[in-house]
């Protein structure tokens, strides 16, 4: 039985429930990303007043995000600083909200703690896919490290990938913290198929902003 402070909130034991709570999570995470790109922004931001550019606003949604600055159009490696503190920033983000996941507090309540497993999902897991995706198809970020800095996009590559192979059992640790508190009895297996449910109707919620951002990565 999933309790929140002793009162029952879900069971497991049906696939209405199983779909209930993968849902719950897919909403959680349509909360918590915008938090996690504005972060991401944030650092760019930072970035680029440190190094004396200007910074005109930002643009945030779930899924997408973009800081307005302008930067001279020249290669210079104060750009690629910009560029790596977005990324950087958003990871050691998803360490904090694990850390604190996983801290002596017990639990910071059913949303808190939702919260915090998603927004270390959204840096331990969605940072790295983000440099991964962003070498492979030379957009983004990963693009601009490469040009200003000059690193091949293949260490980029290797990075993120490195960063998905040792984060991935952060979240699992994290996730764990998570059952232990409000599934303490419950068979891990049942729980796969919320996972499902979960990464599918993160899928779905992302389409309307996945579309524009795969038509601008067709046209250059």
């Amino acid at each position: 039985m999933l309790t929140s402070k002793g009162t029952p909130f879900v069971s497991l034991e049906t696939r209405a429930d199983r779909w209930l709570l993968g849902l719950y999570f897919a909403l959680v995470i349509y909360l918590m990303v915008p938090v996690c790109a504005l972060f991401h922004e944030g650092v760019h931001a930072v970035a680029y007043l440190l190094v004396g550019y200007p910074v005109r606003g930002f643009f945030v949604s779930p899924f997408m995000s973009q800081v307005l600055g302008l930067y001279p159009a020249v290669i210079e490696a104060k750009q690629g600083g910009i560029s790596a503190a977005g990324p950087v920033g958003g990871l050691l983000l998803g360490y904090l909200a694990t850390g604190l996941l996983l801290g002596k507090r017990r639990s910071w309540g059913l949303f808190g703690d939702s919260a915090l497993l998603m927004v270390a999902w959204a840096g331990l897991l969605a940072e790295p896919g983000y440099v991964i995706s962003g070498s492979l198809a030379g957009f983004g970020d990963p693009q601009q490290i490469s040009v200003h800095l000059g690193v091949p996009r293949w260490l980029l590559l290797l990075v993120g990938v490195g960063l998905v192979l040792i984060n991935i059992r952060f979240l699992r640790w994290a996730l764990r913290r998570w059952l232990d508190t409000f599934a303490p009895d419950i068979d891990c297996r049942r729980f796969r198929p919320v996972i499902g449910v979960l990464v599918l109707c993160t899928v779905v919620i992302s389409i309307p902003y996945s579309i524009p951002v795969a038509f601008y990565i067709a046209r250059h």
